[in-house]
């Protein structure tokens, strides 16, 4: 027969405080887990109602981050006044024909460019050099 063992009552009460840290340690991990689940889940629907009321007002994708507010309505007042602070965007298509009208840029002589004053090289440089890049000043 065997003998069972005895303990003390210092090796009782070692024993039960080693096993309630260890659980203490276990249940602290578990809710650190879900509190940062719960911010994270939080952080995604929040992410997704920006996203929708931004849509809704007309505000571009990329501008989604800087739209602040915690619920739908401080959300859907920053979205506007963000898109009334950047103001429209520039008029795309908005005409058929260009700033300058559609006449051909003046081709220039090597003659007309030593005549000319600096002003006038000046006023005309993007379309200058353009013409001595593809060599069409002759």
């Amino acid at each position: 027969m065997t003998q069972d063992k005895v303990f003390t009552q210092a090796e009782v009460d070692r024993i039960v405080s080693e096993r309630l840290a260890r659980h203490n340690e276990e249940e602290q991990a578990v809710r650190n887990e879900l509190a940062e689940y719960k911010n994270k889940e939080s952080k995604n629907l929040l992410d997704a109602l920006k996203a929708k009321i931004a849509s809704e007002v007309g505000l571009p994708a990329s501008l989604i981050g800087f739209v602040q507010g915690t619920d739908e309505a401080t959300i859907k007042a920053s979205a506007e006044a963000l898109l009334t602070g950047i103001g429209p965007g520039p008029s795309v298509g908005g005409s058929s024909s260009p700033a300058g009208g559609n006449a051909a840029p003046h081709i220039y002589t090597r003659a007309e460019i030593e005549s000319m004053k600096p002003e006038q090289i000046n006023q005309d440089w993007t379309n200058i050099q353009k013409q001595l890049a593809s060599g069409q000043i002759k």
